[in-house]
């Protein structure tokens, strides 16, 4: 019997048959190693004479280059090569981690790299119909079996394992693999259910992923970076190597949760397209075309490919917000001071004025809630000072919902950049869905978005981003393009004087005040006489993201310099004959012509489209409950037999 592609006009084996699906002995599978070759070059001795010349030259330049800090990274062919032995070896390893019984035939991995969608048919049609069943369970429904003994831990993490070691022999997606930690954490889960007969915790058996910035006990980080491998983040001789862990995996594992791997990112995470030197550039699942997005698109991928129930990512300017867009799953970007982030890997770690975060990614906002509302019952704050003493708020439990006459901000654009026409649809969609749900909406002008990227971007990098080039240096691989903006001097920059920098959060202190006394003064728009619970607004102007930077991105690093929590929500696909660029658009800066000029209806045609709601600082409980709101407006609407595409 043969299967169809849906995706294009070839016949493919049935993959069902596993004797046709996986690797047997003596079949190579392709490498995902990134092919970085070197020229040879013949050895030429100099004459004792010649070298004697040469010698004042030679140690003048020496002193030059290593100015510039370029001695290490190009010293020699040699020390060019040691890193590409390093990757290698790491490869070999991670490919040794996968059971052999699920490791894929190479023509599979070859049909399936040639489909424009990994996810949907082309990844269901390779797994048998337990692993689909099980992996196509929402983590409540998998709860609710595990407790009830119709389902083991082992059952459900031998499932998902599987199901990720599928998208990473595809998609490349698993900087590190944890398969078998994980299936003697889900024998533990099981023995301690029978002995007890009751669940550890909320999270009893479901297997989670992270990026690759926490570390997991019996698992290596290497956060991208190929000087990292065999170390802890690069001290070779560190007794904490694969033996420290995270504070925010020590709660998930007290609450049940099981890790089964960590997720590629984007190296030193300065980029909005996730590349990096041991995997490469990480695709879009939806559309193979477009990229996942940075830094944390790894774990957006693997989302959406359901290769995990939930995940974590890091964000500080979008990192987690617009690869899950992107992609397709929700996601929450938290303030600062509700999840820990103690033990893990920091970009720029003494920078505390305008810190990264940890988000959530997962199928549904009732996860996010979840695995949220989890990790505070351990009281993070305890151990971690970084986090505020602040318990899940009990009081906006199905109570918000019932108040009635609520009204929401509705920020159709900024001012400065009109969203691509999928986005702007999706932006209809959801105000004809608040409408028919009687919900008011107020236009929403906020302070202007014109200095959020200075001053995000002087407190996110005023120090030259030295710890990212220093890692680098370690191995001396070479730059990814994304990098070579960051470093267009092979070198890091010159830091920022305290001086300036402090200028710089005092100038996000004003920003702040702004924004917060003009959300206080929209009582005076709202027909319940009370500000805004919450604004809807584009998560950001792209409809995807090719392998360019993206073109702005202030929709999304404005909540990071304003410190407010955001919630994503998928709302509909691109489709490249209803979102075209409508004749009389006219930009509103040149900035929106430049972001206009990316688009193309054909090239991102089936890419997800996400919209976000964004709260007030520290407000998350609040900030879901009015997400759940929206969502279920957009599904009534959608119930009601309203088509989306001609919103």
């Amino acid at each position: 019997m043969e299967l169809t592609s849906p995706y294009a006009h070839e016949s493919v084996p049935n993959w069902q048959d596993l004797n046709g699906l996986h690797q047997t002995e003596g079949d190579e599978a392709p490498s995902l190693s990134l092919d970085f070759t070197f020229t040879s070059t013949k050895s030429i001795v100099p004459s004792p004479i010649l070298l004697l010349f040469l010698l004042p030259f030679s140690l003048s330049l020496i002193v030059f280059i290593r100015t510039r800090g370029l001695l290490f990274r190009y010293s020699s062919f040699a020390e060019k090569s040691c890193w590409r032995d390093t990757l290698q070896k790491k490869l070999a390893a991670d490919k040794e981690k996968i059971p052999k019984h699920w490791r894929l035939k190479p023509e599979v991995i070859t049909w399936a790299k040639r489909q424009p969608k990994i996810s949907g048919e082309v990844i269901e049609n390779l797994l048998d119909d337990e692993t689909g069943r099980i992996t196509n369970m929402n983590p409540q429904e998998l709860i609710d079996q595990m407790s009830q003994g119709k389902l083991s831990a082992v059952q459900v993490v031998s499932a998902f394992c599987k199901r990720a070691a599928y998208c990473h022999q595809i998609c490349g997606l698993l900087l590190e693999i944890g398969f078998d930690l994980a299936m003697s954490q889900a024998r533990d889960c099981d023995e301690y259910f029978k002995t007890h007969g009751k669940l550890i915790g909320e999270l009893h058996g479901l297997p989670f992923t992270m990026k690759d910035q926490f570390h997991i006990e019996g698992m290596a980080t290497s956060a991208g970076y190929i000087g990292w491998i065999g170390t802890f983040e690069g001290k070779s001789d560190s007794e904490k190597y694969m033996k420290f862990e995270s504070l925010l995996v020590e709660q998930l594992k007290s609450l049940g949760a099981i890790p089964i791997g960590k997720t590629t990112l984007a190296t030193g995470t300065w980029s909005a397209v996730n590349n990096n030197n041991i995997l490469g550039c990480a695709v879009n699942p939806h559309n193979r075309q477009l990229s996942t997005g940075g830094s944390s698109g790894g774990e957006a991928a693997i989302q959406a490919l359901r290769g995990s129930c939930f995940g974590f990512g890091t964000d500080v300017g979008g990192s987690v917000s617009i690869p899950a867009a992107y992609q397709g799953v929700y996601s929450l970007k938290p303030s600062t001071g509700r999840i820990s982030f103690q033990g893990g890997v920091k970009i720029s770690p003494g920078q505390v004025a305008m810190p990264a975060v940890i988000g959530i990614m997962g199928p549904s906002l009732d996860v996010l809630q979840s695995v949220f509302k989890s990790t505070l019952s351990t009281s993070p704050w305890i151990r971690d000072q970084a986090v505020s003493r602040m318990p899940w708020q009990s009081l906006y439990d199905g109570q918000l919902s019932k108040r009635a006459h609520l009204a929401f901000g509705f920020l159709e654009n900024d001012g400065i950049v009109t969203p691509h026409p999928p986005i702007a649809r999706a932006m209809r969609i959801v105000k004809k869905a608040m409408e028919m749900a009687e919900i008011e909406l107020v236009g929403w002008y906020p302070p202007s978005n014109s200095e959020v990227a200075n001053i995000h971007g002087s407190l996110a990098r005023g120090d030259g981003c030295l710890d990212v080039w220093e890692a680098l240096e370690l191995s001396g691989e070479p730059l990814t393009p994304e990098l070579e903006l960051t470093f267009p001097d092979r070198r890091a920059a010159p830091p920022m004087s305290v001086v300036d920098y402090q200028s710089f959060v005092v100038r996000m202190a004003a920003f702040r005040e702004k924004w917060n006394d003009y959300w206080e003064s929209s009582f005076e728009r709202t027909k319940n006489g009370h500000p805004v619970e919450a604004i809807i607004s584009p998560v950001t102007p792209h409809a995807g993201i090719k392998r360019v930077q993206t073109k702005y991105s202030a929709y999304a690093t404005s909540l990071n310099v304003l410190d407010y929590p955001s919630i994503g929500i998928p709302i509909t696909v691109s489709d490249q004959h209803i979102d075209e660029i409508d004749a009389m658009f006219t930009p509103l800066t040149s900035k929106d012509a430049e972001v206009m000029q990316t688009y193309d209806p054909a090239e991102f045609h089936g890419s997800p489209i996400s919209i976000q709601l964004i709260g007030r600082r520290q407000d998350e409980e609040s900030l879901f409950a009015m997400a759940k709101i929206v969502q279920g407006a957009v599904n009534n609407l959608e119930n009601a037999g309203v088509d989306f595409l001609h919103c």
